[in-house]
């Protein structure tokens, strides 16, 4: 019984020694550095600038191809109009969705276009697209991405309503498939 005592107490003593510890140990002031911290780098800013001027020209080629791309599906859409036309079909809401697609195409690529400028102008940057000027190269950029921000949500809505009007007209448009009833439901 004896140890027993003994152990009940050790453990008691180092229970609360570590209680202790834990309490007087976590009030501890932490001191900082004395004086002003020291000034972010500018080379390093400029950097950093130049990095995000490349991501941005690369993100506007990609949208430049995309838009190519879209505008060669005007052709692909309108042939199918045309000849489905020739089957002697109703393809007025067709013509309406891709007229509406080639509205905000146009849109798309006018703030695209406002982008390319706006990046070609170099603004801040040297011929190099080294930073001369961090506050005019950052208004660049951001302007530059709020451009190409806004060319990819028009283009993105106008496919989709495109691709969405196409859905329609074949859901409406199924032929019979002998039972007199249209073919059922399947999705895309």
């Amino acid at each position: 019984m004896d140890t027993k005592l003994t152990r009940k107490w050790i453990v008691s003593l180092f229970s609360g020694v570590i209680a202790l510890a834990l309490v007087f140990g976590a009030a501890a002031p932490a001191f900082a550095a004395e004086g002003t911290p020291p000034a972010p780098d500018p080379a390093r800013k400029a950097k950093g600038l130049e990095k995000i001027l490349a991501r941005e020209q690369k993100a506007l080629a990609a949208q430049a191809e995309h838009l190519a791309r879209a505008g060669e599906a005007v052709g692909r859409v309108q042939a199918r109009i045309d000849e489905l036309k020739s089957q002697g079909k109703d393809t007025s809401a067709l013509e309406d969705a891709l007229a509406a697609y080639q509205d905000q195409l146009a849109e798309a690529q006018a703030v695209h276009d406002a982008a390319q400028a706006t990046l070609d102008a170099h603004t801040g940057f040297d011929a190099d697209s080294h930073v001369t000027d961090a506050a005019l190269a950052r208004e660049t950029l951001k302007s530059a991405r709020e451009s190409l921000r806004e060319a990819h949500k028009l283009l993105r809505q106008a496919g989709h309503a495109l691709r969405k009007a196409i859905r329609e007209y074949r859901r409406e448009n199924r032929p019979d498939h002998g039972g007199g009833e249209p073919a059922p439901a399947t999705q895309p």
